[in-house]
C-alpha cells in the first residue's frame, strides 16, 4: 500500500529505521487525515474514532492487522548492531591533546577581553559572567581604530609565536 509506505516513512523513530507496527487508531487517523486535506485536530478525529460503528472498526482493524504482519516479515531477519561495531562511523573517539603541544593562537578580541575583564567586573561588581562578556564585546566594538590596530597586530604577533612553537614541536 502506497500511503503506508509514505506514513512508515514519517513514523520511523528508531536507529535502525525498522518502524513499529500501527495501531488501529494511528492507521484511522493517519488515513482520515492524509484524505481529507483538512486540518482536523485530534480531538475531534478522536471522538470520530470512538463513534465509529462495528462495521467501520473492522475495516481499520484489518488494516491494523496486515501492518502487524508486514511488521513481524520485516523484524524477521533483522538483528540488531552489536556494540562491539566500532567501525560505522557514527561517533569516533576524540583524539587525545598532547599536553606538550605549544597553546593556540587567541584572537584580538581574546587578547583584548583578558586585558580588560578584571576592570569590567570592577566597573559592574553585580554582572554575571555572560553579562560581562557581552560588555566586553560592545566596548572592543566600539573601540577607535588605532586602538583596535594595537589589538590586531598583538594577535598577528600571538599567530606567528603559534606557528614558530609548531615547527619546533612537529620539528
Amino acid at each position: 500500500m502506497r500511503l503506508m509506505i509514505f506514513v512508515c516513512k514519517v513514523r520511523c523513530l528508531a536507529p535502525c529505521c525498522r518502524c513499529v507496527p500501527f495501531s488501529l487508531f494511528f492507521i484511522f487517523f493517519t488515513l482520515r487525515f492524509y484524505y481529507s486535506h483538512l486540518f482536523l485536530q485530534a480531538k475531534i478525529l478522536s471522538t470520530e474514532f470512538k463513534s465509529l460503528k462495528p462495521k467501520e472498526a473492522a475495516k481499520w482493524q484489518k488494516l491494523a492487522e496486515q501492518d502487524k504482519e508486514r511488521y513481524t516479515r520485516e523484524m524477521d531477519g533483522y538483528a540488531p548492531p552489536s556494540d562491539e561495531d566500532s567501525d560505522d562511523g557514527k561517533k569516533k573517539k576524540k583524539k587525545k591533546k598532547d599536553p606538550n603541544a605549544p597553546k593556540r593562537n587567541q584572537s584580538s578580541f581574546f587578547l583584548y577581553s583578558n586585558y580588560i575583564r578584571n576592570d569590567v567586573k570592577r566597573r559592574y561588581p553585580d554582572a554575571k559572567f555572560g553579562e560581562i562578556a557581552q560588555i566586553i564585546s560592545r566596548e572592543f566594538k566600539a573601540l577607535p581604530p588605532h586602538e583596535r590596530a594595537q589589538w590586531d597586530q598583538r594577535a598577528a604577533e600571538d599567530k606567528e609565536r603559534y606557528q614558530r612553537e609548531m615547527e619546533d614541536y612537529n620539528g
